[in-house]
């Protein structure tokens, strides 16, 4: 894991007590493999607050799945993340501290890769992940940055 600084993405590696960018802005804790995706989506005026990327066994033991998710820190309508590549699904989650909700839903985009047994050695699953991500960043590329950001202003979110 890395936290990245959402306003100049100066790049912090997890090993530091505290980042310290000089822009004073709280940083974004985020998997390597996610920078570029989050970048993007800084760009065109999206809050973006976590994203990670993890693998695990799978529930029945055979395999493994890898869990993609990129947090936002609003609740953005579905119709903004029209024709998602495959697997990627919008969804809704809630910050809970000490069994509380802390705030309305927010959005989170996520996706999950299975790897059957054949597929759960690191190359494969390093492949299936960067082949996933990158059908991500193919979607964004096609969305204008400054088209994004003025919807994003007449939405009420910038």
């Amino acid at each position: 894991m890395m936290s990245m600084c959402p306003i100049c993405f100066e790049l912090y590696s997890d090993l530091w007590s505290k980042p310290c960018c000089n822009c004073e802005s709280k940083t974004i804790s985020l998997s390597v493999e996610l920078i570029g995706v989050v970048q993007m989506f800084l760009n065109r005026g999206f809050i973006v607050v976590g994203a990670s990327s993890t693998t695990h066994e799978n529930q029945e033991g055979i395999g493994k799945n890898t869990h993609i998710r990129i947090d936002f820190g609003a609740k953005y309508p579905e119709a903004i993340f029209y024709e998602l590549p495959p697997d990627w699904l919008i969804s809704g989650y809630h910050l809970v501290k000490n069994n509380q909700v802390l705030e309305s839903e927010l959005s989170m985009l996520g996706c999950v890769c299975r790897h059957p047994p054949s597929e759960s050695d690191n190359l494969s699953i390093e492949f299936d992940k960067l082949l996933t991500i990158s059908n991500l960043e193919v979607w964004l590329k096609s969305k204008d940055p400054e088209a994004c950001k003025a919807i994003l202003i007449l939405a009420g979110y910038l």
